[in-house]
């Protein structure tokens, strides 16, 4: 048994004045140093708002083609890019495209933008389905075929052109007839902002690549693209079920016989190597050089890399298969096809990711046996070409990697790095909690009543002390998700055992809690106007796969 601290002690009784068995030990934040030490590049002093705001927009309007911006939490770099994407686009007519992680933040930009009196649309995939819907029989929280618009747009399919177009509801919305969803009409292309979800960022820079080497009149290109909060740059494939899958498509004649030829091989040496419990770390190429000699290696990488993933099925098969799940009779053997679609997609466009850069480690196998393809993620290196067309990028993330950023995307990449001060009146208060670590207060996905409640009467008695109403809570999922419910429930419903009274008090006289969990979070915007942000916990990586990212992205 480790040995007790006082924590445990009170839990079992010893101590007598504990809140709940716990207390915490308020530790004094430090003054930041003038010159704080440089996280992954150069970091310049801490500088006043007003310096940072200037600092900011001269990153953003460098002369540079690919730059990232890093700047603290708060310190203003989306509305600064919001301007800079103004000043772009009232310049010639100027088209840009405007990438955020979720499509909450895409309608936030979208109003944002119309505030600024800049006209935007979100016209393909993801950030577009999710609007309310009342179809003839009742009300629906969001679209109801948004599940298979993302499957979809995972498999490559334009969701508007292919799935909004047959929708029964999409001149009936509310139920009557006529009326167009306002999802579709906003999918419009014709204004010169796009805003978008990361998960079309590489397919749009594919196409507007495309158009700057040969603008056709229907489309003009556009020549900036700001992305705000970095996508995954390394992803993580999993190859369990691929020989099904595979086997499955095979019979069913469903896969484009060229893409067959191109992919089968690298494929099946993949497979197995794992079968055969290659160490993980192994690159495509020692995959393929246990099976071929070298100049099978070279003949089949020169092929995997002339393959598209979102290329590879026969007659449009994933656009088949979204158009059926809009009927009823069909939809539900259509997700499950279109999904299975959708996931030997990824799979196989990982592996074509891995021919680009063939001798960095690819193969991870976790602790549990588990075999996965790791691979620098597609957008990464659709930049270059963009850039090389006539493009600008510009990445904004407070946490941007950026030694990472330089591996994939090569030394032309800016760093501009705006650490701003603490505005006046901003405190931080540091509470070190021996039950602070994900395995202390949650095990297997559940939390652990007794070890909370201490903590959330600590943080209840911060939002009295400081007197706020808007909270943003940051924490582990499975305590998220207990936060989420809990808030949900409708007034006088009994709270649950591991929130305290105090809570319980604050949240019936009004108070407002924004709640967020590790791993989904690289910027919430909606935090903004919150009065009090609490961390409850420590985020804890998991390190097998950070360090087969870091190999994989040399």
């Amino acid at each position: 048994m480790g040995k007790r601290d006082d924590n445990d002690r009170a839990q079992r009784g010893e101590l007598g004045s504990y809140l709940d068995g716990m207390v915490a030990v308020e530790a004094p934040v430090p003054e930041p140093e003038t010159t704080p030490p440089p996280a992954s590049g150069v970091v310049s002093r801490l500088l006043s708002a007003l310096d940072g705001t200037f600092a900011i927009r001269a990153a953003l309007r460098s002369d540079a083609a690919l730059g990232v911006l890093r700047s603290t939490p708060g310190a203003g770099k989306s509305a600064e890019a919001l301007d800079f994407v103004e000043d772009h686009v009232q310049s010639d007519e100027a088209r840009a495209i405007y990438f955020v992680p979720r499509h909450d933040l895409g309608e936030q930009v979208e109003r944002e933008l119309a505030e600024r009196r800049v006209s935007s649309t979100r016209p393909v995939g993801v950030p577009r389905v999710r609007m309310p819907l009342i179809d003839g029989q009742g009300d629906a929280p969001a679209c109801q075929h948004v599940e298979a618009a993302e499957l979809a747009t995972l498999a490559g399919v334009h969701v508007r052109q292919e799935l909004c177009i047959e929708c029964p509801h999409r001149e009936a919305y509310q139920g009557t007839e006529g009326s167009e969803c306002p999802a579709y009409a906003a999918g419009s292309t014709k204004a010169p902002v796009a805003v978008l979800q990361h998960a079309l960022l590489a397919p749009t820079l594919q196409k507007h690549t495309d158009l700057l080497a040969a603008p056709d009149d229907k489309d003009r290109p556009a020549r900036l693209v700001v992305v705000d909060e970095l996508p995954a740059i390394a992803v993580h494939t999993a190859l369990d079920g691929a020989a099904v899958q595979w086997e499955r498509s095979r019979l069913g004649a469903e896969m484009r016989e060229d893409a067959r030829e191109r992919l089968e091989p690298a494929l099946f040496a993949v497979l197995r190597a794992v079968e055969a419990k290659a160490p993980g770390g192994a690159s495509l190429r020692a995959i393929l050089a246990r099976e071929g000699a070298p100049s099978t290696v070279e003949a089949e990488l020169d092929a995997l890399r002339a393959v598209e993933a979102a290329s590879l099925w026969r007659d449009n098969l994933p656009a088949r298969l979204a158009r059926r799940t809009l009927a009823p009779a069909t939809r539900e053997a259509a997700v499950a096809q279109l999904a299975a679609v959708a996931r030997f997609s990824g799979l196989l466009g990982a592996i074509v990711d891995a021919a680009h850069a063939p001798d960095r480690p690819v193969l991870r196998v976790d602790e549990g046996g588990a075999a996965f393809l790791t691979t620098a993620a597609r957008w990464t290196r659709k930049i270059g070409p963009y850039i090389a067309a006539g493009g600008k990028v510009r990445l904004l993330d407070a946490t941007a990697p950026v030694v990472a950023l330089r591996a994939v995307l090569g030394a032309g990449l800016e760093v501009s790095a705006v650490e701003v001060e603490d505005a006046p009146g901003v405190a931080r208060r540091f509470l070190v909690w021996s039950h602070g670590a994900r395995g202390r207060h949650t095990i297997e996905g559940r939390i652990l009543v007794d070890e909370l409640r201490g903590p959330l009467r600590r943080l209840a008695e911060l939002v009295k002390e400081r007197g706020a109403r808007s909270i943003g809570i940051l924490t582990h999922k499975p305590l998220a998700d207990a936060l989420r419910a809990w808030l949900a429930t409708p007034p006088g419903t009994p709270a649950p055992p591991w929130a305290p009274e105090e809570l319980v008090a604050l949240a019936a006289d009004g108070v407002g809690f924004r709640v967020g969990h590790y791993g989904a979070q690289r910027g919430l915007n909606t935090w903004a106007s919150c009065d009090l942000l609490a961390t409850v916990g420590d985020p804890w990586p998991n390190l097998g796969a950070v360090q087969a990212e870091a190999a994989a992205l040399g």
